[in-house]
């Protein structure tokens, strides 16, 4: 998610107004606090993006 932020030249605060969730929120996902994204989180921050929220995560196999 950093890079998305970074690639549109989008601070944490706008994202969190973007989405309609807390700044606290944003920080813990972009900095890798939390590792699973819930789907009421993941898709206002994907719709913020305008990407699918599978882009919001990292897969690993398994």
């Amino acid at each position: 998610m950093p890079e998305l932020l970074e690639s549109r030249k989008w601070t944490q605060r706008q994202l969190a107004d973007k989405a309609g969730i807390s700044e606290q929120a944003v920080s813990h996902y972009v900095n890798d606090r939390r590792k699973r994204i819930p789907l009421d989180i993941a898709i206002p921050l994907a719709d913020a993006f305008n990407v699918h929220p599978r882009e919001l995560v990292e897969w690993a196999d398994g």
